[in-house]
């Protein structure tokens, strides 16, 4: 279980693990803007600002993040302790104090109402290259979808004041994936079904992908004679991602349902340009599979975070 910290009365201070035996950090949740401690020691006050990632616009006081999760690695990656910050203390901007502490080369990995399909590993006695979280996987072996959750890292360095500040930002961190499917032989969306297929199925908590496959059953809907996905699917992003082969990237099916057998329609992992599917933090991307007397063209378009690209009729 995570350790909390939650604010009764004006402050709740309480000691940090140490990063070392010879070390001791304190710190505290400060509730107002007067000292935690009534001493001259430097301290850091650590804010925590969310931004949404298609406006650029600063959220923290919305009331719209109910939690935000920070775990501390040293500088060597080992772990220190965590900080829980409920709806309240988000909204208020409540800084994280860090009094009598040796700040410099700390990391901070923030993950704001990190939910869904999820497993959560509990960071505890992990370094910072261990998965914070993978998607759950059903019986079938189909991942489920997170949340739409957020994160942000920091690294900090110690006060050159005796009061200094610094802040964790935190935006959108998954991608959404939007297909549409054209030249299918009839309207009955019962029939047919996507699955993805994604080179991750998690993240490290310094916020990398895992790298361990994932495969994502999605259904679709018709509209306009277009078979779509009923609205874009949050999924782990691959953008940035180290490529080990030509299509060990995403790829994207089209099956259609038979009595003698799910039947293969349509697989791409590229547009007809050459270019990879990627899923980018923070953006939708947007599939195209058309099915024709020619063969099979798919095409891509990126978009921003809330927008679903409405391919042209040619």
């Amino acid at each position: 279980m995570y350790e909390r910290l939650i604010s009764t009365g004006r402050y709740i201070c309480r000691a940090l693990i140490p990063i070392l035996a010879s070390v001791t950090a304190f710190s505290c949740i400060r509730d107002d803007r007067d000292v935690c401690y009534d001493r001259e020691e430097e301290e850091l006050l650590l804010y925590v600002k969310i931004v949404d990632v298609e406006t650029g616009r600063d959220i923290t006081g919305s009331g719209g993040i109910e939690e935000v999760i920070l775990a501390l690695f040293d500088a060597g990656g080992r772990f220190i302790t965590t900080y829980i910050l409920d709806g309240a203390q988000i909204s208020a901007r409540r800084p994280i104090v860090f009094a009598d502490f040796e700040v410099e080369g700390v990391q901070v990995s923030a993950w704001g109402d990190i939910g869904g399909d999820i497993v959560r590993n509990d960071p505890h006695g992990h370094e910072l290259g261990h998965d914070f979280m993978t998607l759950a996987v059903d019986g079938d072996g189909y991942s489920g979808s997170p949340s739409d959750f957020f994160f942000g890292f920091r690294t900090l360095s110690t006060p050159t004041r005796a009061v200094g500040r610094d802040e964790v930002v935190l935006t959108q961190k998954n991608s959404k994936l939007h297909v549409t499917a054209r030249g299918l032989e009839d309207y009955n969306e019962e029939k047919y079904y996507f699955v993805i297929d994604s080179p991750a199925n998690g993240y490290g908590f310094s916020g990398v992908p895992n790298g361990e496959p994932c495969r994502v059953r999605q259904t679709g809907k018709f509209e306009s004679g277009q078979l779509v996905s009923p609205e874009p699917y949050l999924m782990i992003h691959s953008a940035g991602m180290q490529s080990s082969g030509p299509d060990d990237g995403v790829v994207v099916n089209l099956f259609r349902t038979s009595g003698d057998g799910d039947v293969l329609l349509a697989s791409a992992s590229r547009d007809r340009d050459g270019n990879m599917i990627e899923l980018h933090p923070g953006m939708t991307t947007n599939v195209l599979i058309e099915l024709g007397g020619g063969g099979i063209e798919m095409y891509i378009e990126i978009t921003g975070w809330r927008q679903v690209y409405q391919w042209p009729l040619w």
